[in-house]
């Protein structure tokens, strides 16, 4: 399983190996972020996953909160074996997308999460 460390100010991230990080810098760092975060709202909706997540940027940020209408706990757990790490919150299952994420590590999230 791969390990990706966290931040003390938020236990949720998705995040590839850091050999794979290819951090560019400044603001592409945000629209990267912008976009990915943007792909995984719109795939939750798409399979009809219920998004917590306010769909303007002014009122979100890179984290996404999903209600999968039954307990987060185990979805976490099962998400982990998986090699996807999101975290509990409130009750829901929250994940952060940052520059280290690509487009594969959301569609394998949604796909994940839609089987479960």
């Amino acid at each position: 399983m791969r390990r990706f460390p966290t931040a003390e100010f938020s236990p949720v991230y998705m995040r590839l190996p850091l050999e794979k990080s290819t951090p560019s810098g400044g603001r592409t760092q945000g629209i990267r972020s912008d976009k990915l975060t943007t792909r995984l709202i719109e795939g939750a909706q798409d399979r009809q996953i219920r998004v917590r997540t306010p769909r303007p940027w002014s009122e979100r940020a890179g984290l996404v909160s999903f209600d999968l209408l039954k307990p987060a706990e185990p979805a976490v757990a099962a998400l982990k074996k998986k090699g996807i790490i999101v975290s509990e919150k409130d009750g829901y299952v929250r994940a952060g997308v940052h520059f280290y994420n690509n487009e594969d590590d959301i569609d394998r999230m949604l796909e994940a999460v839609t089987a479960l």
